[in-house]
């Protein structure tokens, strides 16, 4: 049987690649995007615990860019709101705000070396002018009132009227492309045609063969995202939206999801839901009941929680990746024309990238 021909598979299904697709379809291209899990979003997927709405399964926060935010209410409809409290950096017992991300990460980077007495790469790394961008005022950082939830809802309703194929826990592995540049992507059960791949980062593809040579890529780096939802009875009024905890031993950022809730229409009165990251290493090596104590006592430490808040539920969920090399994908799309990438690490940076292409049409 012959396999079906496509001008374009997009490997991965983040928002980033869906815009794409909905893109290329606009432009009355076929087009079929796999995805290796059984839900469609990746980072931007979500999770159903019982009895709670789905939520989305990682922390996220935006940066802030006019051009992205105005195509994300004018094209995708969202109803991006402020951040209230702004988001904030906790090192320590200092709190900073978010915008100063960059200049806490200089001084620590900066400290690292001079603690090894590297002092050439203690300066270089203190005018490294990629930190020098941070605002005295804090900004204002929006993001949907649904969530993840409401990002990938409005996405597939666009996508369902279109012809867009989608195939999920289908992973590719292989790469065949012959001598008119028709490239046959292959999974381990099926395989298509199309004139153009697109990837990302994580789109981890094992080898590629390009007439008669094979081409084995490099092993991707594995990490896995680990979050927990914690379901608290909480009346005290403790504001937080998005925080970044410095040199904690297991946190590493808290976010407020209550309120994505009422897009949902699933109101928890007297409850807070919220969403803590953790260090992959950490969560490997210490147990999980000291896992749970650790993030209590610092939600209360850190008054994220009321004094008498009470733990109703709390459940974990991983996010397993594999990232392929950078040096990989120039090769890659550097070697073969029908090889493309799209950036979709930062959502924002991706949208800013592309969105006048994408409105052109």
């Amino acid at each position: 049987m012959l396999a079906m021909m496509y001008d374009c598979i997009l490997i991965g299904s983040g928002p980033i690649h869906l815009l794409e697709a909905l893109y290329l379809s606009k432009q009355g291209k076929r087009v079929l995007v796999v995805e290796e899990k059984e839900q469609i979003g990746g980072a931007w997927a979500t999770v159903t615990h019982q009895g709670l709405p789905p939520l989305e399964i990682g922390c996220h926060i935006w940066d802030i860019d006019k051009k992205a935010y105005a195509f994300l209410r004018d094209h995708l409809h969202l109803n991006l709101q402020p951040l209230s409290p702004s988001p904030a950096i906790v090192y320590g017992r200092f709190s900073f705000p978010y915008d100063w991300k960059n200049m806490v990460f200089l001084a620590q980077n900066a400290l690292k070396h001079l603690s090894k007495l590297a002092i050439p790469s203690f300066f270089k790394a203190l005018f490294n002018s990629e930190y020098y961008h941070f605002s005295i005022i804090p900004s204002k950082y929006y993001y949907p009132e649904g969530g993840a939830a409401e990002l990938m809802h409005q996405i597939t309703a666009q996508i369902a009227k279109t012809s867009i194929d989608i195939v999920t826990n289908a992973s590719v592995e292989t790469l065949s492309i012959d001598e008119n540049k028709v490239v046959t992507v292959a999974t381990k059960r099926q395989q298509w045609n199309t004139k153009e791949v697109v990837m990302t980062s994580f789109s981890a593809i094992k080898s590629v063969h390009n007439k008669g040579e094979v081409y084995e890529l490099p092993e991707p780096r594995l990490r896995s995202f680990i979050h927990a939802h914690l379901v608290f009875e909480d009346n005290a009024n403790t504001p937080v939206s998005y925080v970044r905890l410095m040199k904690h031993p297991l946190i590493h950022r808290v976010s407020d999801i209550t309120h994505q809730l009422n897009y949902t229409q699933h109101t928890l009165p007297g409850k807070k839901v919220l969403l803590v990251g953790v260090h992959e290493d950490s969560h490997a090596t210490m147990g999980l009941p000291t896992q749970k104590a650790l993030i209590i006592s610092t939600l209360h430490k850190y008054f994220f929680v009321g004094k008498s808040a009470k733990l109703l539920e709390m459940h974990w969920n991983t996010y397993p990746t594999q990232l392929m090399h950078l040096e990989t994908i120039e090769h890659l799309t550097t070697q073969f024309s029908c090889i493309r990438q799209l950036h979709s690490v930062n959502f924002i940076h991706g949208i800013a990238q592309n969105c006048e292409r994408w409105q052109s049409v």
